[in-house]
């Protein structure tokens, strides 16, 4: 069985500008929970990602700049015990990746003012789309497409800029060479909404590849064997890839895949 042979596992920097306040402090706290022992001593990123693998799902989930366990919604309100959606695992983790305290107030920020209450399209209909690009912006970020890698557009959005089919196995063959060692990369999936929505951004996870060559996907979803933060490798093993990809059935299913460099910022 494919579910059996693949297996789920689940500078510090003292300066900031002013500007940039809301979006970082001097030093990533380190969350009190023991999976999380040694995190900031290991010497790369998949060593790093791993210290979460076996964080529960928790709806609304994510961790503050003082390292406790809260919600999106309202960052004061804490747990004792660990819970992280999809999206606020995105920015957990990639705390420590960049090494940068992303305050989750400033991250989910409206880049676009276009998904309001009462907006057009929706509240927080592109609240993925928002966060990887908030994540990526000083870290030369590019987008990975079938045809190559590109410069984000200027008249980017979460509407006409959505990616490729997850489900498109060509596609997938053709990205896979683009993603390189000491990269990390940021992703998103959109499908046709409902309930008045006519896309959402549902769904955030990263992306890395090891030492040796094989690409990972890291992610915190209740699809996981482990209903919580997981990884599977998706390359060079394809039948990984489909085992990731029979989690996402929904009509007109786009992945968004964002590079950046965390050694280069600009």
């Amino acid at each position: 069985m494919i579910k059996e042979n693949f297996k789920f596992s689940y500078f510090l920097t003292f300066f900031f500008i002013p500007l940039f306040i809301a979006a970082s402090t001097s030093e990533v706290p380190v969350p009190n929970w023991p999976s999380f022992t040694g995190i900031n001593q290991e010497a790369n990123f998949i060593k790093r990602l791993d210290h979460f693998i076996g964080i529960p799902y928790r709806d609304d989930g994510v961790i503050n700049i003082y390292g406790k366990f809260a919600t999106w919604n309202d960052l004061s309100h804490t747990f004792n015990t660990p819970g992280l959606n999809c999206s606020g695992f995105v920015l957990s983790s990639s705390r420590f990746v960049f090494m940068k305290n992303f305050d989750p107030a400033f991250m989910k920020r409206d880049r676009l003012n276009d998904s309001y209450k009462g907006a057009p399209l929706g509240k927080d209909w592109d609240f993925g789309w928002d966060l990887i690009m908030n994540i990526a912006e000083d870290y030369h970020p590019l987008v990975l497409l079938p045809e190559g890698k590109k410069e984000i557009p200027k008249e980017a959005n979460g509407l006409n800029l959505r990616g490729f089919d997850i489900h498109d196995k060509r596609s997938w063959r053709k990205i896979f060479p683009m993603i390189h060692l000491d990269n990390f990369y940021l992703a998103t999936l959109s499908k046709k909404g409902n309930k008045g929505y006519i896309i959402m951004h549902h769904h955030t996870f990263c992306l890395l590849k090891d030492q040796k060559g094989a690409v990972w996907v890291y992610s915190s979803s209740k699809k996981n064997p482990n209903r919580g933060v997981a990884k599977i490798e998706i390359f060079p093993h394809m039948q990984g890839l489909e085992l990731f990809l029979d989690q996402f059935q929904d009509e007109d299913e786009k992945i968004l895949i964002i590079e950046t460099k965390p050694f280069l910022r600009e």
